[in-house]
């Protein structure tokens, strides 16, 4: 992985997951989505370069939504200038979190090379009411407006899911866009966790992607996340680097 690479994966990731209201001004990206929570979608990114210049633009868009103000800071180590300057401003920072990539094959060897496979039977298919209260039962930030995001998606998208019995065990989401594919809305049911379901799911979107002709899997992941991410290294994903968010406590 290189600098150019770290910049294409920011990009499609801001791709995957549109938000309601876009907004350009000065080399910045502003993003809201009323009725959703996730930062992803209520959140500025800045330029690589006079990512100041464009600041208080960025603080009167949010504050004409009563939204605070929140700066995606990726990748941190490029925008360490601005990160400090809004650190001195009185942003805080919140959710640091990991962008993480493989090649497809190196995923296959973690997951079959290791004999992790399981015998659960994923579905792929379009998402439906049943995939969507499982990721709410399991992460509770999915509403109407969520719905309406997910359904915006540019690129090639599939919805995985793992059923046992009548319950729906776990999920999954997968985007190829730019030759590479994004997992998304990973989720697994505490009751069925430790089973092999996320490794089921991951395998299944692997398989996917490679019909498409994509070699190589990006996803994101909070650093606080242990768990999670501990399961993505035994399968193969590595650091790309790293990002944060820069939030101006609400008034």
């Amino acid at each position: 992985m290189n600098e150019a690479d770290d910049i294409l994966i920011d990009r499609l990731a801001v791709r995957a997951w549109p938000a309601m209201v876009v907004r350009e001004t000065r080399g910045w990206l502003l993003r809201a989505t009323p009725g959703v929570s996730r930062r992803r979608s209520n959140s500025a990114v800045p330029p690589e370069h006079g990512a100041l210049d464009g600041l208080a633009d960025v603080e009167a868009f949010y504050a004409e939504r009563n939204q605070p103000a929140l700066i995606q800071v990726s990748p941190g180590h490029r925008l360490r200038m601005l990160d400090g300057h809004l650190a001195a401003r009185g942003f805080e920072r919140v959710a640091p979190s990991l962008v993480m990539w493989t090649p497809l094959d190196r995923m296959a060897e973690g997951i079959h090379g290791a004999g992790k496979m399981t015998s659960w039977r994923v579905d792929l298919a379009q998402r439906d009411d049943e995939w969507t209260r499982t990721l709410q039962a399991v992460d509770g930030r999915v509403d109407d407006a969520g719905e309406m995001v997910m359904d915006r998606i540019p690129g090639r998208t599939v919805f995985a899911r793992v059923a046992d019995g009548g319950t729906v065990a776990g999920v999954g989401a997968g985007v190829v866009d730019g030759g590479w594919l994004g997992i998304f809305c990973m989720g697994t049911r505490p009751e069925y966790r430790r089973s092999g379901v996320g490794t089921a799911i991951l395998d299944s979107l692997r398989v996917w992607a490679l019909r498409k002709d994509v070699r190589h899997a990006w996803l994101q992941v909070e650093e606080r996340n242990l768990h999670a991410r501990a399961l993505y290294e035994a399968h193969g994903f590595a650091v790309s680097h790293a990002y944060h968010y820069r939030q101006l406590p609400h008034a």
